[in-house]
């Protein structure tokens, strides 16, 4: 009799062990599934400011290709600006642009130095037909404000 008890208690301990191990392998996965979908979120909404910023510095070449005078130059170097796409057309505001109700984009134009080589530098004569473009996408995810930008220059190649 004492020997069937015996059996009894050791199937309970190996239950108990055994639920326990798939209580851990099932929050396991849990975690490895939340991870994952978080991590695709974030790609996803990468990838898409990319993209967006990409077409940012595309639409400012628009809007330089347009009139290098009254679109670009007029601009305050240092200012944020945004774009806006009007019935067939990009151009230049200040009101701020949001896309999908999540992407904030913007972008800044600064003046270019050269130096006595003619290349870029952070000092030296003023190239009023260069403008060093910066093209800024920002949202707000799960882990705070996330930004990507894109640095380049646009010339006045038309000139």
């Amino acid at each position: 009799m004492e020997k069937r008890a015996t059996q009894k208690g050791i199937v309970l301990i190996e239950v108990v062990i055994v639920v326990a191990i798939l209580l851990m392998v099932a929050t396991g996965l849990i975690f490895a599934n939340v991870v994952y979908i978080k991590t695709g979120s974030f790609t996803l909404s990468s990838t898409k400011a990319t993209l967006l910023a990409q077409e940012g510095v595309e639409a400012v070449k628009y809007i330089r290709t347009s009139g290098w005078d009254s679109n670009i130059d007029s601009l305050t170097t240092g200012t944020t600006y945004y774009l806006a796409f009007e019935p067939s057309a990009w151009s230049a505001t200040s009101t701020e642009e949001v896309i999908d109700g999540k992407f904030f984009r913007s972008f800044v134009l600064d003046n270019v130095d050269r130096d006595s080589d003619s290349d870029i530098a952070s000092s030296g004569t003023l190239d009023s037909n260069t403008k060093k473009l910066t093209v800024s996408v920002s949202w707000v995810g799960m882990t705070g404000t996330t930004t990507k930008q894109i640095e380049t220059y646009i010339t006045n190649f038309l000139e």
